[in-house]
């Protein structure tokens, strides 16, 4: 259950839609998820598509 209640806090910061590590097959959260809100929140808000700077996780 831990993990259900992370995923629905995903949601809450920002991960709006469902994708591949997030809600699929791979459970509700797989391992797009840390990745994914880390590059989210170490981008400034309006930072050019072009421009967004992915961000690695180690677990």
């Amino acid at each position: 259950m831990p993990e259900i209640v992370i995923h629905e806090v995903g949601h809450a910061l920002g991960l709006g839609a469902h994708f591949k590590g997030f809600g699929d097959s791979d459970g509700p959260i797989g391992t797009a998820f840390w990745p994914v809100l880390a590059t989210l929140y170490a981008n400034p808000i309006g930072t050019p598509k072009a421009s967004v700077v992915v961000k690695q996780v180690n677990n």
